[in-house]
């Protein structure tokens, strides 16, 4: 008997209860905060897509420049044996 009274554990405050938080938001306000992220989420993109357009373009110029370099090295490279 003893060692039962001795096994017996009590846990406090009861961990499995549950309280209403008393904050909450309303339905509008949830839209509303919903509306301001899709806004958001709308300026990214966009930003985005403008950074995209633009790395392609330099990309684009990047790649004749690395074309026109390698003409040149051909060029200086090979000029010797013209003459």
């Amino acid at each position: 008997m003893l060692w039962q009274k001795a096994r017996q554990v009590k846990i406090e405050p009861q961990p499995l209860e549950v309280k209403t938080h008393p904050d909450f938001v309303t339905k509008h306000e949830f839209d509303a905060y919903k509306e301001e992220v899709r806004d958001n989420f709308k300026g990214v993109h966009a930003r985005i897509n403008t950074t995209a357009t633009t790395l392609a373009e330099m990309q684009g110029k990047l790649d004749m420049i690395a074309a026109n370099q390698d003409k040149i090295l051909k060029l200086l490279l090979h000029s010797h044996d013209n003459k």
